[in-house]
């Protein structure tokens, strides 16, 4: 994606507050990543949940699954900034 102006709005709040964005991309096949990884947490629950206890491990079920079902992210972004 060319610098300067997004759809999003990701660009301007970051000059706005006097940053110069020097590399600005979507990174390719972040969706995906993020579902397998979720997926993988998810069904590796049993193996995990000694680890981490039944409160953390229930609420990283929850949270990945909820992501999951929902696909609340519209984009993700990598951004490059300096102070100008």
């Amino acid at each position: 994606m060319p610098l300067g102006k997004d759809s999003a709005g990701y660009t301007a709040p970051l000059e706005d507050v006097g940053l110069t964005v020097d590399r600005y991309e979507d990174p390719p096949g972040w969706h995906e990543r993020l579902v397998a990884a979720y997926s993988a947490v998810v069904s590796a629950e049993p193996a995990l949940r000694p680890e981490l206890g039944a409160p953390a491990m229930d609420a990283l079920v929850l949270e990945m699954s909820l992501t999951l079902q929902l696909d609340p992210y519209r984009r993700r972004v990598l951004v490059a900034a300096r102070r100008t």
